[in-house]
């Protein structure tokens, strides 16, 4: 087996094991995977193979601007193989000890996943105890390979780029050298560490993020890195009220990187208030079903970070949180099944306590509309799903009656509206509508006129999924873009045929 010392976080290795190049043919072009670029492309055709197919991967490719979409042959490529083995250097346990100094060439337990960036393509797992590892991914360009290990303060993470996989391809030994330290404390104003807060490492170029460790009780933390840019991210408790913080830091130092951060003030100050519905009753909270308030920071003088803080309300409808002085975003958010909409406020919060005194949830509004098809029939049986903008991204369905009539029950809060045909000759349709409107937070991207909504006709996406010039038959396809949001979908035939309609232009609502 050839050996691979890798010392560095990024290094570019090809796939040769016998395999062509890796190539998805649409109609008469050919278009490589690796450009896959969220900036540069609008929407992408992800397979995903059913189990008539076993040794084929989900893949995707793109849908290439100004091309035709119809008569496409997909050549979903069979899987490929990449191993490896995971090693490292274990410094010696015996602190201070002249004569051993460590130990190299030491497996490292490890979790290690493929990425392909905006594709479907990828797969994680774990090595043995011999440090050795194998993934299943179909053949492209581009894949980041993320090796993550299980003692985050004894050696560094590492980040592996492959720039073409022709075929099945062994990295060999994967060496993690010992690094260097990344190391500092954390305190805030009064001297003391945030309790329970966590340090990681994120490498700056693919994002790629390192393993977590705790601060001790100095508030100290170690981690070790290889050379290169990295965000050091200082991360307070899930359920505290401690901001997290991030940091850049160059590693280029042999003798490693000492960074201290500021975590800002220790003083925190008490925000209350009292959740009620439209005639003043307080909503009152359920063991089961809770009514929540979540505090999140807009703006924090003096502290370069985010938080947010989430509690409760009591069973009278009030609630309580301790924050930090700034500006925030407070939004009480009700159970699923309740019958009020969430809410939101911005306050300010100075240096004493602040009661903001009732926050009024207005009741769900039944929405409705005709909905029909590009010929102006009825929509029979069209799925509607309308999903918040913010808050917990609640999501309420219903179908197109016979008679093309569409009913929700919805939040009085902007919601995007995703509405899929039952039948073919129209495509996916999306818009924001605003049923309480009231808000102005939607870009002015909100849909005027809902009375009656037109069913896109798109353009057909059609074609035929082929494998070493075999179908791929009942596997599932689907159109998305860059943000993963679903413009289209379908199951090819027996013959690995396939067609549906989309709309050609992603939405720009984010």
């Amino acid at each position: 087996m050839s050996r691979t010392r890798i010392a560095i976080a990024a290094l570019l290795l090809v796939g040769l094991a016998g395999c062509a190049d890796y190539a998805l043919n649409k109609g008469e072009y050919t278009m490589d995977s690796g450009t896959l670029d969220g900036e540069s492309i609008a929407l992408r055709l992800d397979v995903y193979p059913s189990d008539a197919t076993p040794d084929l991967e989900p893949q995707s490719v793109l849908l290439e601007d100004g091309a035709s979409w119809q008569g496409l042959q997909v050549d979903v490529a069979p899987s490929v193989r990449v191993s490896g083995r995971v090693t490292g250097f274990v410094a010696s346990p015996i602190a201070g000890d002249p004569v051993v100094p460590g130990s190299a060439d030491v497996p490292v337990a490890a979790a290690i996943s493929m990425v392909q960036e905006f594709s479907v393509a990828g797969g994680a797992t774990e090595n043995d105890g011999a440090g050795e590892f194998q993934l299943t991914v179909p053949p492209g360009s581009d894949y980041r390979v993320e090796i993550i290990p299980d003692e985050p303060a004894l050696l560094p993470f590492a980040v592996v780029d492959i720039v073409r996989l022709g075929g099945d391809l062994d990295l060999g030994d994967v060496y993690l050298d010992y690094g260097v330290p990344v190391w500092g404390q954390v305190l805030q104003d009064d001297g003391q560490p945030p309790r329970g807060a966590t340090a990681r490492l994120v490498d700056a170029a693919s994002g790629a993020e390192g393993p977590r460790v705790e601060l001790d009780g100095e508030g100290w933390y170690l981690l070790r890195a290889t050379p290169g840019d990295y965000e050091l991210v200082i991360a307070g408790r899930e359920f505290g009220n401690d901001p997290t913080l991030r940091r850049s830091i160059a590693v280029d130092d042999d003798d490693g990187v000492r960074l201290d951060v500021d975590a800002g003030p220790a003083a925190r100050v008490v925000v209350e208030g009292r959740l009620v519905d439209e005639l003043g009753e307080p909503l009152r909270s359920a063991d089961v079903e809770p009514y929540r308030v979540r505090l999140t920071a807009q703006d924090l003088p003096g502290v370069n970070g985010s938080l947010v803080i989430e509690t409760q309300a009591n069973s009278g409808g009030l609630f309580e949180a301790q924050v930090i002085e700034g500006t925030w975003r407070i939004e009480a958010i009700p159970p699923y099944e309740g019958l009020v909409s969430p809410v939101a406020r911005t306050v300010e919060v100075g240096a004493t306590a602040l009661d903001i005194g009732d926050l009024v949830l207005p009741d769900r509004q039944l929405w409705s509309a005709l909905v029909v098809d590009p010929q102006g029939a009825a929509a029979v049986g069209a799925l509607a799903v309308a999903r918040e903008l913010g808050f917990d991204h609640y999501t309420y369905s219903g179908t197109v009656g016979q008679d093309g009539a569409l009913e929700l029950d919805l939040p009085a809060v902007p919601v995007e509206l995703t509405l899929t045909p039952a039948a073919e000759g129209a495509a996916i349709t999306r818009l924001i509508i605003d049923p309480g409107g009231t808000s102005e937070d939607t870009g002015g991207v909100v849909a005027e006129d809902t009375s009656r909504i037109e069913l896109s006709v798109g353009v057909e996406v059609a074609g035929a999924l082929v494998s070493d010039e075999e179908p791929v038959p009942f596997a599932l396809v689907e159109v998305r873009d860059a943000l993963g949001r679903l413009y289209g979908t379908a199951i090819s035939d027996e013959e690995g045929q396939f067609q549906m309609r989309v709309e050609p232009t992603p939405s720009d609502y984010q």
